[in-house]
């Protein structure tokens, strides 16, 4: 049996704080207690998934601490570590291989009118696509099933000083595996495409 002084009944009851009630323990000395109504609301007593209001919403935040001092060891319960805008300091690595290839598609020169046509087919396969313009004509380019015309398009591909000198500058990508279709200013324009799968 234990004894408790019962403060926050003497308003109640009306009596000095010197009455004494009797409290009630199990055979292993634990106290019974009776929780009042509304206990254990809020944090994690909320429904996975329920909307949530900042500022408004209870929940259980997790307990950190920035830049933390102290060294955790094996076996002992540690606070974990924030960075100074409160988001978690993740320990790891990354490593990446980079794409390479050893298949091309055969060397050839592709002739571009002023009429829009596909110059390279669409493949899951493909690694890169490189286009050079090695004529003397501006080459439009646009990516996908569109018909590019002299004003819309996605690239242009500017001439070179002659035919062939490679001076043009390249445009590569390693991203789009779509179709492209191509446009020339000028009849008899000229395009190398390079396909690496």
């Amino acid at each position: 049996m234990s004894l408790y002084n019962p403060n926050s009944r003497v308003k109640a009851l009306q009596k000095s704080s010197t009455i004494w009630d009797q409290l009630t323990t199990d055979g292993s000395g634990n106290l019974y207690v009776n929780l009042a109504a509304g206990g254990g609301s809020g944090g994690t007593s909320n429904t996975d998934g329920s909307a949530f209001t900042v500022n408004t919403s209870v929940g259980t935040p997790i307990m950190g601490v920035v830049n933390p001092v102290d060294t955790p060891t094996d076996g002992t319960l540690d606070i974990a570590a924030l960075d100074s805008s409160r988001r978690l300091k993740v320990a790891g690595s990354f490593s990446a291989t980079p794409v390479t290839s050893n298949t091309a598609s055969a060397a050839a020169q592709t002739t571009v009118g002023t009429t829009a046509g596909q110059v390279l087919a669409a493949n899951s396969n493909r690694k890169r696509m490189i286009f050079q313009n090695v004529g003397t004509t501006v080459i439009k380019l646009v990516l996908g099933a569109g018909t590019p015309t002299q004003t819309a398009f996605h690239r242009a591909l500017p001439a070179g000083g002659t035919a062939d000198d490679g001076s043009s500058p390249v445009y590569s990508d390693d991203m789009w595996t779509g179709a492209v279709q191509a446009i020339s200013s000028a009849a008899g324009g000229l395009l190398v495409v390079t396909e690496l799968t």
